[in-house]
């Protein structure tokens, strides 16, 4: 496994308050993401055993999330 963070001190610093948002990526992995907005997220961290993962998400990115209403 390869655990990709942009700063490693955050292995170490417990924050009671931890507003951070975990996604589960197809290939099975993991994205932590910081909310910025009601639609907008930071990247903090990628956990994944898919290197593929790593080319496509690194820390610092951001991404813009869009809700599409579903009709039946």
């Amino acid at each position: 496994m390869i655990l990709y963070i942009e700063d490693p001190t955050q292995l170490f610093a417990h924050d009671e308050k931890d507003k951070n948002v975990y996604l589960s990526l197809p290939s099975g992995g993991v994205v932590c993401a910081e909310p910025l907005s009601s639609r907008e997220y930071s990247i903090c961290s990628v956990i994944s055993t898919d290197p593929r993962d790593y080319m496509l998400i690194q820390p610092g990115d951001r991404l813009e999330v869009t809700l599409k209403k579903i009709t039946k």
